[in-house]
């Protein structure tokens, strides 16, 4: 049995609540998690699960083995998104994408020795193609789950909510962190200049990947507003790392959302998520 980084519920739910709320998941290579958002959009389930050494048929096996111990994802909702947060993953602009050519670009980025399954999807906002491969067994098992499930991947789904912020910051960069990688988001002059996934064992990893990102982008580490979601503690080394590099740094929250257990979990825990839901 997969036991929970943490599953928590901020208040009852049955049947006819799940028949009225938003189920969304996120899959990666190591970790799997869901929140249930409700008919006032409000929190009300969030789970987090890291899959170790899980590759493969194993971590089919894995998925398979959460969704199916969770009585709470055997509900029917009013929506269900699954949201697939796998490294293989580049984005091509609007006016050289062609579809026809979406495995080979692929493979020549990834290599060929994964037979996964090759999806694209627009991203309107910035001009866009998302192109990533996922484990085919994966989106089996998920659309045998929910088979009026909606398909996604984060690149997609962040820049959508990313482009509906009002920000008028001229240097900007938005991190969403997870058990081994993190998601990066650089803005400048309002344009975005880089999206992509790092992986990391350390918190020097992290700090090396940013100030490469300023470096290469000639960002100011002074003037830069880092905006930070997902697992990551404001009293973790992976923080306190951070804070010697970059003077300006905000956790990311959703206006007016609760939070599920204020007294244990901080909302920019969830906030990326429920954004993500939000969005679709």
């Amino acid at each position: 049995m997969i036991k929970p980084v943490f599953n928590i519920t901020g208040s009852a739910i049955d049947g006819d609540t799940c028949g009225q709320s938003i189920l969304l998941m996120e899959v990666n290579e190591t970790s799997f998690s869901y929140v249930i958002l409700g008919p006032d959009s409000k929190l009300l389930v969030a789970a987090y699960y890291v899959l170790t050494h899980a590759e493969g048929r194993n971590l089919t096996e894995a998925i398979r083995q959460i969704v199916d111990g969770q009585d709470i994802l055997q509900q029917e909702f009013r929506q269900a998104i699954v949201v697939y947060n796998f490294s293989e993953t580049t984005l091509v602009p609007a006016k050289w994408y062609h579809h026809e050519v979406n495995r080979d670009l692929i493979e020549l980025l990834f290599g060929n020795l994964k037979k996964g399954l090759v999806l694209s999807e627009q991203v309107n906002a910035f001009e866009l193609h998302t192109i990533y491969r996922i484990p085919a067994a994966v989106h089996s098992l998920l659309q045998q789950k929910f088979s009026a499930g909606k398909y996604w991947h984060v690149y997609t789904l962040w820049l959508q909510t990313l482009q509906k912020l009002d920000s008028q910051e001229a240097e900007r960069i938005h991190l969403v962190f997870a058990a081994d990688k993190v998601l990066v988001a650089v803005f400048k002059n309002q344009q975005l200049q880089l999206l992509q996934s790092f992986a990391y064992t350390t918190p020097e990893d992290v700090v090396y990947h940013l100030l490469h990102c300023c470096q290469q982008l000639s960002l100011s580490q002074e003037d830069c507003i880092l905006r930070i979601g997902g697992y990551i503690d404001e009293d973790s080394a992976l923080f306190n790392e951070i804070k010697k590099y970059f003077l300006k740094i905000e956790f990311d929250k959703v206006e007016g959302a609760d939070e599920v257990s204020p007294a244990e979990y901080p909302a920019h825990y969830f906030s990326y998520l429920q954004k993500l839901a939000l969005c679709v």
